[in-house]
């Protein structure tokens, strides 16, 4: 919890030690992250895409197995190749996306791409129970794959091709994929545990409306970390409590789902810093 003194002390640790590491490479000569980089609104922007829909995405795809498996009665196979429509639509566009950003250039598909993923994500929060047919899921993913297709290869290149010096290209194709990765990390912490306090929240109050004493309430608020695997304490009723546990981790996921739509959406400021000029190939 935030009053664990271990918690905000790695939360300040971390803050200044960031802060330190801004001022320690202004001053390096040959510095691991060049800020010089960061004059180009391309690249500033492709690296503000990035962290926002590789946010979305990761929040969404962490969260959705405990979805299909606990909640929708997958088995761990089943969940798996739940993922095809995304995979397979990867693969399958990979082929002449690269092709479509030389013709009309890196950002209409840096817009489109996350528009079209952050539906993608906004139809993964309709189903709600008993949405263990296959259906259920594969509106979401496929969209989400296409919106993630048609963003990948353009925002690469736009990375690589922003910078005017040549020499700080692994740098700049280095700082993009960390941007990726930290925003992996930060949505899955943040909007993680926004879902898990909607959760409790929500049991509590489904509980409440049950009937459930302050006994059971008190030790399921004590299982929230678990979310769909809490488990119903000695004594109480059963059937009511997992019922509500189910009902309460659909709305929480609808509900982080949704808001990993909206940085998915936000993602498209990101695109609009890059320029629309199209690739011209020099021989």
């Amino acid at each position: 919890g935030w009053s664990s003194p271990w918690v905000t002390g790695a939360a300040i640790g971390g803050t200044l030690a960031l802060v330190a590491f801004f001022f320690v490479e202004r001053r390096a000569a040959n510095p691991i992250v060049p800020f010089s980089l960061f004059r180009s609104r391309a690249f500033t922007g492709a690296n503000l895409l990035t962290l926002a829909l590789y946010a979305a995405l990761s929040a969404a795809t962490f969260l959705l197995p405990f979805n299909l498996i606990q909640v929708q009665g997958y088995s761990p196979a089943q969940a798996g190749a739940a993922f095809l429509p995304f995979v397979v639509t990867m693969s399958l566009l990979s082929r002449w996306r690269g092709a479509l950003a030389d013709r009309i250039g890196a950002r209409p598909l840096l817009i489109g791409g996350p528009l079209i993923a952050a539906a993608g994500l906004a139809l993964l929060s309709r189903p709600s129970l008993g949405g263990s047919d296959w259906p259920a899921f594969f509106p979401g993913l496929l969209v989400l794959g296409i919106g993630m297709a048609l963003t990948v290869a353009p925002l690469t290149t736009t990375v690589m091709t922003s910078i005017d010096d040549e020499r700080h290209a692994g740098a700049a194709s280095g700082i993009n994929n960390a941007v990726a990765r930290a925003a992996g990390l930060l949505s899955i912490a943040i909007l993680g545990a926004i879902a898990v306090g909607l959760f409790s929240r929500d049991l509590d109050s489904r509980l409440a409306a049950a009937g459930a004493s302050q006994e059971v309430r008190q030790a399921m608020a004590e299982q929230s970390l678990h979310l769909a695997t809490a488990e119903p304490p000695p004594g109480a009723d059963a059937a009511m409590v997992r019922s509500a546990v189910q009902h309460s981790f659909v709305r929480a996921f609808r509900m982080t789902v949704l808001a990993a739509a909206g940085l998915a959406a936000l993602a498209i400021l990101g695109g609009m810093c890059v320029g629309s000029h199209r690739r011209v190939t020099q021989n």
